[in-house]
């Protein structure tokens, strides 16, 4: 082969591992590989956890076995890096998918991986423009839906030029809510140092320090005793 094919290690998502293997199969289609020569090729592209599990494998055959075949290495390699259950798993995840928090690029991203895993669902554009507007937040799915797309892309321009309408809208509204609140400016005046505490009482503080004291008609306290300012006089002797 001119080209030498990419070594397999492990698979994140189960269709990298698909497409690895369409990859190499078409590759030995060209040279028209007998199959047990496609098995001993394949095989020395496995490196890391990959050739770990043919190792494992090979051990777990009974003795005497023939070499596998390629139908057999196919169908084993697909039950460990393509499993059904994820398959499944993932094919479910496409047709539950919504726009939510994702940008229009962030959703069109994630359809496009999952729509792999469900092609039954999407057979023509129509079906797949009508799946991607589903999954749309009300914002852009409502003016949209009601349009003719001439194409899946186009259809895609048009979600995306709306959506950074909504956003400028968006971002104005909030710029003009901000503009409407007190400055925070009015609010620096009044400082600890500036502020005093008023404290209100029933009587003026009273100036006299004497215990015998008192003002206006008020009579003495009587448990005072009172005292004369003169002194009494002496008779003669």
């Amino acid at each position: 082969m001119r080209t030498k094919p990419p070594v397999f290690t492990e698979a994140e998502e189960p269709l990298e591992a698909e497409d690895w293997l369409c990859m190499i199969e078409k590759k030995l289609d060209l040279i028209r590989d007998r199959d047990e020569d496609k098995v001993r090729f394949i095989t020395n592209q496995l490196d890391g956890p990959a050739s770990d599990w043919w190792e494992a494998y090979q051990a777990s055959r009974e003795d005497g076995a023939e070499e596998p075949d390629w139908a057999e290495f196919t169908a084993t390699f697909h039950e460990n890096f393509v499993p059904a259950a994820i398959m499944k798993m993932k094919r479910d995840e496409f047709r539950t998918l919504r726009q939510d928090h994702l940008s229009v690029q962030g959703y069109l991203t994630k359809f496009t991986q999952l729509a792999r895993y469900a092609p039954s669902d999407i057979p023509d554009e129509g079906e797949n423009i009508d799946k991607f507007l589903g999954g749309l937040n009300d914002t852009l799915r409502g003016p949209l839906i009601m349009q003719d797309h001439a194409s899946f892309q186009s259809m895609v321009n048009k979600a995306q030029k709306d959506n950074r309408k909504v956003e400028a809208n968006r971002k104005r509204k909030a710029a003009v809510f901000q503009s409407r609140q007190p400055s925070g400016q009015r609010f620096k005046n009044v400082t600890q140092q500036s502020w005093r505490p008023v404290y209100l009482t029933s009587a003026p503080p009273s100036s006299c320090q004497s215990s015998s004291c008192h003002t206006g008609n008020s009579p003495p306290n009587p448990r005072i005793p009172h005292t004369s300012s003169h002194h009494p006089r002496t008779r003669a002797k």
